[in-house]
């Protein structure tokens, strides 16, 4: 939020620090002075309303054939790992939710009255359902195909403020040891390339496909140990680990010898394992699709706790990295146990269905569109 615009409408109320006085009133009160603002300012005309929705991309609809996008939600539901629960999830979720466990600025959220906002970010709805059925499951597995709204300005051509994700997310208790979080990560990867294959299969231009596997605790070791400590601004690190002539390391499976080199024995040990435990049985399934140990990527490395994954998909545009998933200390934090491991993922069905798709569908405004 720009702080001078602020000033300046609180200027205009002529309240002594009017902001104050509203985050003092309880949430039932301020639930009221909301409703009766919203009555206020319902009473539009319809021309009003025809302007604000040509202007406001948040209520344009989306130029995506919603049959393409049924097509490739069918196909995702019949690729699901056993024992995973599909939810129909609300599209609005508790107040402030995406930015306690995600970080997400509230400004990015599309906040609404009655102690709710609209879901920007699925994963996190679904980890108060994971905590929930953690209680009495041990292991917990769900996925939804959510339409998400985020408020952020577009500056990706082909971005819109809603689309459609799917997001899966797993917990359970580890044992101590981390075989728990290798399987839950072979789960996800095969998950997506299961998808992805039958998409291809169901006529979908996606070519090759790749796996790219970061162990971001690793990535944040050999950043110290170039006195890089990485925060938020991933892009200014990068930047200067550039500029120092400083490369990180990047592994095609099967890795050699020197895998985790400069790492502590403990990481070592757990990237010798991601390609035992993982990568060796991924590539079984999967012989044709590459798989990397990619320890340059520090976008997220303040996100996901330990291991995270990209999956590149070539479509006819080019390359986009189409899944992304990490683990994150989500339901350590809603049920105070530091044993708890999640791991949440998702993957751009709107983007499958706008660049992916063959043949030409025909977009919200009439015009014949990709």
């Amino acid at each position: 939020m720009n702080p001078a615009a602020l000033n300046r409408v609180l200027g205009q109320l002529g309240a002594d620090r009017p902001l104050l006085g509203l985050a003092d009133l309880s949430d039932s009160a301020l639930r009221t002075l909301e409703l009766a603002l919203a009555r206020e300012r319902a009473e539009r005309s319809v021309s009003d309303l025809r302007a604000q929705a040509g202007r406001t991309p948040v209520v344009a609809a989306s130029p995506v054939d919603p049959r393409v996008l049924h097509r490739i939600e069918g196909l995702a539901w019949a690729s699901l790992p056993a024992g995973t629960t599909p939810l129909a999830l609300s599209p609005v979720q508790p107040l402030g939710l995406s930015h306690t466990l995600a970080g997400t600025p509230q400004d990015n959220v599309l906040s609404a009255t009655r102690a709710v906002e609209v879901c920007g970010d699925p994963t996190a709805a679904l980890t108060l359902e994971l905590a929930a059925r953690r209680v009495h499951e041990p292991t917990v597995r769900l996925a939804t195909h959510l339409r998400t709204v985020r408020m952020q300005p577009l500056t990706e051509p082909g971005h819109t403020a809603h689309f459609q994700l799917l997001a899966l997310v797993s917990g359970a208790r580890t044992a101590g040891s981390e075989r728990v979080e290798l399987e839950l990560l072979l789960e996800h990867l095969r998950f997506y390339l299961d998808w992805l294959v039958a998409c291809r299969a169901d006529g979908f231009a996606i070519g090759g496909l790749a796996v790219r596997l970061t162990d971001f605790e690793a990535v944040r070791h050999l950043c110290a140990a170039q006195g890089e400590m990485l925060d938020d601004d991933w892009r200014s690190a990068t930047r200067r680990l550039e500029a120092r002539g400083v490369a990180l390391p990047m592994q095609a499976w099967p890795f050699d010898g020197d895998v985790g080199a400069g790492l502590p024995e403990r990481l070592r040990h757990r990237l010798v394992s991601i390609g035992s435990d993982v990568c060796a049985p991924l590539g079984d399934a999967h012989p044709d699709v590459p798989i990397r140990l990619d320890l340059t990527r520090l976008r997220q490395a303040t996100y996901y706790t330990t291991l995270g994954f990209h999956i590149d998909v070539e479509l006819p545009v080019g390359t986009l990295a189409l899944c992304d998933g990490g683990f994150v200390d989500w339901s350590q934090r809603v049920l105070q146990n530091r044993k708890e491991r999640e791991l949440t993922s998702g993957a751009g069905t709107e983007l499958l269905a706008r660049l992916g798709s063959r043949g030409r569908t025909r977009s919200a405004n009439g015009r014949d569109g990709p």
